[in-house]
């Protein structure tokens, strides 16, 4: 058993001394999430990254400890925990996992014109594009300066590198995809959408996850196995968003509006409803609004919303099934309620 000590930053009252045995993890994911939200402090992240000097660091802290379910550096925390070591050799690869996340938005928001992000003006409303593109490129910048300076070996370090530069190149081509689709919107597959996903989303889920796994030196088999998990949770988790922006009031079916491809378009794209076809014929004539708005009713009314339900489903699926074969009892259950957390939201 390992007995490890927990700062909870300036949130906690103090340290708390908390067991954690790798083989049984009945305590659940909520000690891990403690300390990976601790990190995020403002006074932690001085400690991990430095005084900020310039505004461009004092846009890019803010912004780094502005909302978010750390969803990202909990997974990255949590693998390494079961297969590594004490949780804090992990904290900078985990903080340079959410750097890299929260880069992703600013530069997402500015591409799809968001004026609002976690119920607050975007970074690139707030103090323009052309400081918000640079506090993107800074944190991303951070991300890969705290990797290489973790306190693991030379060997482990550029494998780290290596695996956040292969997610970072699939999540640009993801959204390079994206960005070609809405500047000319056109009949979308699904399994376009979905690969447009596993670049965009699951590829940054792999990411987090395979970072704790190559800094604990876990067998290839394990990293293939939490590779599959991984890349199957993220596309459930993109495909739920869907069905969560598609069903939520007000705000309705935000990315339909804006014609983004989802799996709803997918699935009108495929659909044979009268209703929906003639819905789609005229938005690709270019009527705008109404058009979009009789597209989502029509794909209401012809229940498509059943195709994105069973996708989801099945990624859901996949991701536990995955997990069937990490002969690890720790590992296999708290990422299983990692999932079910996310999931569950």
């Amino acid at each position: 058993m390992r007995y490890e000590r927990y700062f909870l930053g300036d949130a906690a009252a103090g340290v708390l001394d908390l067991p954690l045995e790798a083989e049984d993890m009945t305590d659940g994911i909520g000690p891990v999430s403690g300390v990976v939200c601790g990190w995020f402090s403002e006074a932690a992240l001085d400690k991990v990254m430095g005084d900020t000097a310039s505004e461009t660091e004092r846009i890019g802290r803010a912004w780094l400890m502005t909302g978010g379910k750390r969803w990202r550096p909990l997974l990255t925390a949590s693998v390494f925990n079961v297969y590594g070591d004490e949780i804090e050799r992990i904290r900078d690869a985990a903080v340079a996992v959410e750097c890299f996340h929260k880069a992703s938005l600013v530069h997402d928001d500015i591409e799809d014109n968001d004026n609002e992000r976690y119920g607050l003006p975007t970074v690139h409303n707030e103090y323009g594009v052309p400081a918000a593109i640079n506090a993107g490129d800074f944190l991303i910048g951070e991300g890969y300066r705290l990797l290489a300076g973790s306190g693991f070996s030379d060997t482990v370090r550029a494998a780290m590198v290596r695996v956040a530069a292969r997610g970072h190149r699939e999540l640009c081509l993801g959204q390079g995809e994206e960005l070609a689709f809405c500047r000319k919107p056109a009949p979308v597959s699904e399994a376009a959408v979905l690969r447009i996903y596993e670049r965009k989303t699951a590829a940054a889920f792999e990411v987090a996850v395979l970072l704790g796994a190559t800094a604990a030196e876990a067998d290839a088999e394990t990293r293939a196995r939490l590779a599959g998990f991984s890349r199957a949770a993220g596309t459930a988790y993109q495909i739920r968003d869907d069905i969560e922006d598609f069903c939520s009031a007000p705000g309705r079916a935000a990315d339909m509006l804006s014609m983004r491809p989802t799996v709803f378009l997918a699935a009108a794209c495929a659909s044979g409803h009268p209703e929906v076809r003639a819905s789609l014929e005229a938005v690709w004539r270019g009527a705008e609004p109404e058009a979009r708005h009789g597209l989502i009713e029509a794909i209401s009314v012809a229940g498509l919303q059943s195709r994105a339900e069973m996708l989801y489903a099945q990624y859901r699926q996949e991701a536990e099934a995955a997990l069937e074969g990490v002969r690890h009892t720790g590992g296999n259950r708290l990422l299983r309620q990692i999932m079910e957390s996310m999931f569950n939201e």
